[in-house]
C-alpha cells in the first residue's frame, strides 16, 4: 500500500488517492498522502485512528467504528431489557490495528453493561491454521456473546471449527 501510493504520486502524478480496504494499509497510505500533500479519500477502512491522527489531507466518506459501536451497545441493552440472559462475553480477534482497537472498545462495552469477559484471545491471521483451542475455550466458558474481529479466511476457520465442535451461541 505505502510503496504503491508513493509510486502513484511520484511516477504517475496522481492528484488524489482513494481506498483502501484495510485500516492498517489505509493508515500507511495516509502517511504518504500527508507527506506529499495529496488528498486521501477513505472509502472503506473504518478504524477511528484514521481520522483521529490529525491528518490534514485525509477525508472519510464512511462512518468510523466509534459511531457503530454506540448503537451496538444500545442493541445489547435492548436485548437484556427484553429478557435475554447475556452475561458472559468472548472476545476473539486477529492482531491488526483495527481489531486490537475494536477489542478495546468491546472491553469497555462489556464493563459498561456489567458483562463478564470469560475469553479474550488475540491471534495472528497470517499464521492461524487451527482454531480448536479457541473454540474449546468458547465451549467450556459458557459464552453468551462472541465478538470476533477477523478477516474472511480466519472467520470461516472459526465458524467451521465451531460447527465441527457443535458450538452455538445466543449472539
Amino acid at each position: 500500500g505505502m510503496t504503491e501510493a508513493e509510486r502513484l504520486i511520484t511516477d504517475e502524478g496522481v492528484s488524489l488517492i482513494a481506498g483502501a480496504y484495510s485500516s492498517s494499509v489505509t493508515l500507511a497510505i495516509c502517511d504518504v498522502s500527508e507527506r506529499y500533500k495529496i488528498p486521501m479519500l477513505v472509502l472503506l477502512a473504518s478504524s477511528n485512528s484514521i481520522t483521529e491522527s490529525g491528518y490534514n489531507y485525509v477525508y472519510r466518506i464512511n462512518v468510523g467504528l466509534g459511531y457503530v459501536w454506540s448503537y451496538f451497545e444500545e442493541y445489547l441493552k435492548f436485548c437484556r431489557d427484553a429478557g435475554n440472559e447475556l452475561n458472559n462475553i468472548g472476545i476473539v480477534y486477529e492482531s491488526s490495528e483495527l481489531n486490537v482497537a475494536n477489542a478495546e472498545v468491546w472491553r469497555g462495552i462489556a464493563k459498561n453493561l456489567g458483562l463478564n469477559i470469560v475469553i479474550d484471545e488475540m491471534y495472528d491471521a497470517k499464521t492461524v491454521t487451527d482454531m480448536s483451542s479457541i473454540v474449546n475455550k468458547i465451549k467450556n466458558n459458557d459464552v453468551d456473546i462472541l465478538w470476533s474481529g477477523s478477516y474472511l479466511s480466519d472467520m470461516l476457520l472459526l465458524a467451521q471449527t465451531m460447527l465441527s465442535y457443535d458450538v452455538s451461541l445466543d449472539m
